[in-house]
């Protein structure tokens, strides 16, 4: 039993670090990255990071460092996907620049901690750090969880890395139950309610079609018409109009043109 729950965690690990090529896809579609906000691509990366040196200390190449490697490579390879569709128009909603240096900023982090101190030391706050960073990851989708409500509309989470991530966290809960190891069981139990919320949002506010706003309803046609035109009045209008002019003028104009009459 616990060599199932392993499998399916390390494939469900897998999957929702690869989770974010649909997002790629979405991107090369609409030429932009549109209300996606790249959090969570960073935080894939940065989680990445930690667990990986981790794992090479701990000399847990398999399944461990292998996961965080796939893992880090495709949370890189999102962030540059994301650069460079977010140099298209319209301009991008998210800069992206500062999250690439925090990424940058936490591997430099991971790997000075790993040569500055001794290994069990490294590995204690690699450990408590990863930990930090599991939850991040699984919080991250909810940064834009008042532009969801607000515009009653999901499209600013990521649907894949909400479902494959509550799955995910499903299997290490369950694992780590089994294993009695709260290091395991316990920030994914966290990780089950955050993405539980996320799964709970895209059901509550499904997301709008492109070009249309929440609230607004589509303008209904309107014919106009028009009346008539009568010749005779127009005329007798245009006359009126003649005569009053000449009231208006002047007598010694009024005299000056009979004269030339």
């Amino acid at each position: 039993m616990i060599v199932i729950i392993k499998a399916l965690s390390v494939m469900t690990a897998i999957a929702m670090n690869l989770s974010p090529l649909a997002n790629i896809y979405e991107f090369r579609k609409r030429g932009n990255t549109g209300e996606t906000h790249p959090l969570p691509l960073a935080m894939i990366a940065c989680n990445a990071s930690i667990w990986g040196v981790y794992a090479l200390l701990k000399e847990d190449y398999f399944p461990l460092f292998a996961t965080n490697l796939v893992s880090g490579i495709g949370g890189w390879t999102h962030l540059m996907v994301f650069k460079m569709y977010s140099s298209e128009k319209p301009p991008p909603k998210y800069d992206i620049m500062p999250l690439i240096l925090m990424v940058i900023l936490v591997q430099f982090m991971a790997i000075s901690c790993a040569y500055s101190m001794e290994p069990k030391e490294s590995i204690a706050w690699l450990g408590t750090f990863g930990v930090l960073m599991v939850i991040g990851v699984f919080a991250s989708p909810l940064v834009v969880i008042a532009d969801v409500i607000k515009s009653r509309s999901s499209g600013g989470l990521s649907r894949p890395l909400s479902i494959v991530g509550f799955i995910c966290s499903v299997c290490w809960t369950w694992y780590g139950f089994l294993i009695e190891d709260v290091y395991i069981w316990g920030p994914n139990l966290l990780g089950c309610i955050l993405t539980g919320v996320q799964v709970l949002l895209i059901l509550v506010f499904p997301r709008k079609r492109a070009g249309k706003k929440a609230g607004q309803k589509t303008p209904k046609s309107t014919e106009i018409e028009l009346a008539p035109v009568n010749s005779t009045s127009v005329e007798d209008k245009q006359e009126k109009g003649s005569v009053e002019m000449v009231e208006l003028l002047p007598n010694w104009m009024v005299v000056k043109k009979d004269r030339k009459q």
